[in-house]
């Protein structure tokens, strides 16, 4: 006999609220859990509200102890938080509660349901109907240069073959011509009446939508106590909050913590230098010169031109990120640059594109994880073979201009598709990315004046090119000749590399001795094992057989990241998740054994909400599929479809059904029917999560600031900027 509807919801309600417990009592003693286990009782006061130098103590039969704020408990001192399974690190003097802890461990990507907005699901119509119009424009355009050449329809597919292979034989100045701004252009919907019929029909439909009944037709993921929670986290203007560096752990800090942090990294004056007041205009003078003399010269097109010569310029603003995993007490912090639509953006991504073809030529490249394993199956090691590996410190920071910029040098004369005009323009405008990399922070502008900013495009192919050439370095250098013959592997991922070292333990710390004796400003750590050592994301472990074994490598602080089963995104993407994890598993893991072992740790998975069933259903897939299969490269996918882009709100299924009727208005001519599927293709942008909810980049606390409409400011009267032509002429 079926249950009845009342029942269900009853049994889904007990259901959800024992997950939601789960979030502040955990089963047991399993390592990586969130919190320490606590049987039969609710989360005590004391945990939330720790202090530094005061330990609590929970009297339990198992004698759990809580952490304080240092991250060390009263019996065992000096273990960090994160590494006991904890998720949220307070080091404010917020007061957190459950439901705090309860909104922040279900991880900063959750996002909380969002209600139905007519007027960015309208915005969105149009800019789809836009690209569809667009399509039509140029395909008539095509049609048109065809019939000009007397050629047909069908001969259009071989004519862009014929294009392309020309391309291939054009210089970097030429076939760079991609580069260009984003169109504005929009065609008239009106020359094409079936699309201004069908962005009309579904445009009205979506206002009448009925407000209650879509808000109706999805419950909730926080109950009201976790929304008011999350609007006090929101609100309090005091409370920095950060992912951790490295394990995924949110930290709470107050404002004269983190400026703290910020100032222990700006306050290197070798690094960074204080500007007295905005540079932007003084700046973009010189880019523009820069640029229009090369397109005066011919060396870049009207598109790179317009490209490289932003309009309206943002300024970058600086933020950290707390290492916790070094000290958890006093984390030091990771600069970050925030530069999106800054000065130096374009310029960056322009180099990036020329630069990056030089990096994936390194012998040493590796490009990821799946290479690295590729490499190191077919490997034969014998069992006097060390395995080490190195990191550079600080790699983007460290790197000095002028020999940064020789070092480019050298990479683009070798290319003899370049001419040498060229060559000393992209010089130029490399130099002049590194040179002009400022920044805000707290109202002050600050300038760059060693490395470059970790957030620039150009920064991961600068640094990998960078140490290109000290690899080829050390290859010619009488000191280290006797030591690279004792290398039988050297991969590098940017500043992380692999060593198999079939010398002695003293001959390589011998070795790493004179790698830090340079002239590169480069400082190395390392590490030496004669059984397993870990790489990326890889453990590697020798065999009796003489060959090398991996499995999956998790780092001692890191957290359970993986979305939350109850977060507001698409089901497909949620059962998708485990799916990609265990493929990302059976491909790491180089044994069926190792693989079951690790498969069958499904805790983290749980502790998340997932639901068996697709569990289950993941883990056959991985079964099915072969390792070494899974090793080989795919082929991207070729995918012409023309998809409508709209943000996954409450009224996504009654907004699809809306496309889903109309849609034949758009596949009944043959124009679209190549870029057009029978059914509607949508593509759904996630809603704010708690990361957009509750962190920020930009930092500038203003402290009892008079309230304000956004008809006034605090300044009464009209004032001199001193940087702009009416200023200057009077």
């Amino acid at each position: 006999m079926g249950i009845s509807r009342i029942q269900r919801q009853q049994k889904r309600s007990k259901y959800v609220q024992l997950s939601k417990g789960n979030h502040s009592l955990c089963q047991g003693n399993n390592v990586g859990s969130r919190y320490p286990s606590v049987h039969n009782a609710s989360l005590p006061k004391q945990y939330v509200n720790v202090r530094p130098h005061n330990y609590h103590h929970i009297p339990s039969h198992n004698n759990t102890v809580i952490p304080n704020k240092t991250g060390t408990s009263s019996s065992s001192p000096g273990i960090p938080m994160a590494n006991q399974g904890f998720t949220v690190i307070n080091l404010s003097n917020f007061q957190l509660n459950e439901a705090h802890l309860s909104v922040l461990n279900k991880g900063l990507s959750f996002v909380p349901v969002s209600n139905l907005d007519k007027f960015e699901w309208t915005k969105d119509i149009h800019l789809f109907v836009r690209k569809l119009a667009l399509h039509k424009v140029h395909k008539t355009k095509d049609e048109q240069r065809l019939k000009s050449m007397g050629l047909e329809i069908s001969d259009l597919p071989c004519l862009r073959i014929l294009t392309g292979l020309l391309e291939e034989q054009e210089t970097n100045q030429e076939s760079l011509t991609n580069v260009h701004i984003k169109s504005r252009f929009t065609p008239n919907f009106k020359e094409f009446g079936n699309l201004e019929m069908f962005c009309n029909l579904v445009c009205a439909e979506i206002d009448q939508l009925n407000d209650s009944d879509v808000l109706m037709s999805i419950s909730d993921n926080l109950t009201h106590v976790e929304r008011k929670s999350l609007k006090e986290l929101e609100s309090d203007k005091s409370l920095i909050i950060k992912q951790s560096d490295k394990g995924g752990n949110v930290v709470l800090m107050s404002i004269d913590f983190y400026e703290r942090m910020i100032y222990n990294i700006l306050d290197d004056t070798d690094t960074y230098a204080r500007l007295p007041k905005d540079p932007t205009i003084h700046f973009s003078r010189q880019l523009k010169d820069l640029i229009c003399l090369s397109f005066e010269q011919s060396l870049i097109t009207k598109s790179q031109y317009e490209f490289l010569l932003p309009s309206s310029p943002t300024i970058a603003t600086f933020y950290g990120i707390p290492k916790t995993h070094k000290n958890i007490n006093e984390p030091p912090g990771r600069p970050i640059v925030s530069g999106n639509d800054c000065l130096t953006q374009n310029a960056s991504i322009f180099l990036d594109k020329i630069l990056r073809k030089y990096v994936v030529k390194l012998p040493s490249y590796l490009r990821d994880t799946k290479q690295a394993l590729q490499i190191l199956k077919g490997i034969s090691i014998n069992k006097d073979t060390l395995l080490c590996s190195l990191d550079v410190e600080s790699l983007y920071s460290s790197i000095p201009h002028d020999l940064g910029l020789k070092h480019i040098r050298l990479f683009l004369e070798r290319d003899d598709s370049l001419n040498g005009p060229f060559i000393e323009f992209l010089v130029k405008l490399t130099s002049f990315v590194l040179t002009h990399n400022y920044f805000l922070f707290k109202g002050q502008y600050f300038h760059q004046l060693r490395g470059t900013a970790m957030g620039s495009s150009m920064a991961p192919s600068y640094a990998n090119l960078y140490l290109g050439i000290w690899e080829e370095n050390c290859k010619i250098n009488d000191k280290l000749l006797s030591y690279i013959d004792k290398i039988e592997l050297w991969l590098r991922y940017i500043d992380d590399v692999l060593l198999l070292w079939k010398g002695s333990e003293e001959e390589f710390l011998q070795f790493v001795s004179l790698l830090n004796d340079n002239v590169y400003n480069l400082k190395f750590t390392f590490e030496i094992q004669k059984d397993s050592i870990s790489f990326l994301d890889i453990k590697i472990s020798k065999t009796d057989g003489g060959t090398l074994s991996t499995t999956l490598y998790k780092k001692a602080t890191a957290t359970n990241s993986l979305l939350h089963w109850q977060s507001f995104h698409p089901l497909p993407l949620k059962r998708g998740i485990p799916v990609g994890q265990y493929l990302r598993l059976r491909r790491i893991c180089s044994s069926d054994d190792e693989f079951l072992i690790k498969a069958k740790k499904l805790k983290d998975f749980r502790e998340k909400g997932y639901p068996n069933r697709h569990l289950k259903r993941a883990f056959q897939q991985a079964m099915s599929k072969s390792r070494d299969n899974l090793l080989q490269d795919s082929k991207p996918k070729n995918n012409n479809i023309i998809r409508c882009i709209g943000t996954f709100d409450r009224g996504w299924n009654q907004i699809y059904s809306i496309l889903d009727r109309f849609w034949p208005l758009l596949t009944m001519g043959p124009q679209l029917s190549d870029k057009l599927g029978a059914r509607p293709s949508v593509t759904a942008r996630r809603s704010r999560n708690l990361r957009d909810r509750l962190v920020h980049s930009h930092h500038n606390p203003i402290i009892n600031k008079r309230p304000t409409t956004w008809l006034s400011n605090n300044l009464r009267g009209t004032y001199q900027c001193g940087h702009c032509v009416a200023c200057n002429s009077s």
